[in-house]
């Protein structure tokens, strides 16, 4: 790899960077939930149970983030976009499945 072309994908990889904290700027704080709170909004069973989801696959990165830490994290869900992919979750699965 030369390094104009490493140059060219690091440009690449720091305007996305970018992109993306300025989406997770824009996104208000009240707009973040715990699991407890999600599990009523969604009318889960409890917080364990959003967090079964969660490893299952159903929410995708812009839902979810973790204000925790890697060894024990403390996730927080957005409203509108965990509730949307909560709804969406068995068009998920479905094309989890290989024919």
């Amino acid at each position: 790899m030369n390094d104009p072309e490493l140059l060219h994908r690091l440009d690449v990889l720091e305007r996305l960077l970018r992109e993306m904290m300025a989406q997770k700027a824009a996104m208000p704080e009240t707009d973040w939930i715990t699991a407890e709170d999600f599990a009523k909004l969604a009318g889960i069973s409890n917080g364990r149970a959003v967090n079964y989801l969660l490893n299952q696959g159903v929410f995708n990165a812009k839902c979810v983030r973790n204000v925790g830490t890697p060894v024990r994290p403390k996730y927080r869900f957005h409203k509108k976009l965990a509730h949307e992919a909560f709804l969406n979750r068995g068009i998920q699965m479905a094309k989890r499945i290989k024919v």
